[in-house]
Parts: C-alpha cells; structure tokens; sequence
C-alpha cells in the first residue's frame, strides 16, 4: 500500500464522533479521552474517514504517549510510522 492513501494531522473536535467508535471497540474510557480529543493525531484516508489515532501527552518538557488505536489493525502496520513520524515531529516542536 501507499502512504499517499493516508493523511496525518492533528484531531480535532469534528472527529470525536469516528474517534469514540474507535475507542469503544477498544473498551477505552471514551469521555476521558474525548476531554482531550486535541492531544490525538489521527490518521485519515483521503476522504477524511479516521482509520487510526495516537495521543501524545505534553506536560511541561515532558511527553506521554497514550491510547493507540485502529479502526481495522490490517492497516496499523501502514499507519504507525506515520502516526509515529507525526508524534516525533510534535515533540520536537515542543522541545520534548
């Protein structure tokens, strides 16, 4: 497969609706990490359909990384290096 069929970016509050169903085939606490949807990076297809997300939390110069998920595991070994490449690059820009 391609990594140009995926897109990388940050989540936001517009996807919690594909990330709660995610996380709840999972048997994540949804509302906790719907409370911090923005820590999330979320892979998409090229419509915009959310296959994947990876949180990453930042507290002071010190990072976490939390509750990774896939809509379909087939495709998590496609998408973790971006989510991951993604995540390097956030810290870095926070000075993790």
């Amino acid at each position: 497969m391609s990594t140009s069929k995926y897109r990388v970016r940050r989540a936001t509050l517009d996807d919690i609706g594909q990330l709660t169903a995610i996380w709840e085939s999972m048997q994540y606490p949804t509302q906790a990490l719907a409370r911090r949807v923005t820590e999330f990076q979320v892979a998409t297809d090229l419509d915009g359909k959310v296959l994947g997300a990876l949180g990453l939390q930042i507290a002071e110069r010190q990072g976490r990384v939390h509750s990774e998920a896939f809509g379909d595991f087939a495709l998590a070994e496609h998408l973790r290096p971006l989510l991951w490449d993604r995540v390097h690059a956030v810290a870095k820009n926070q000075g993790l």
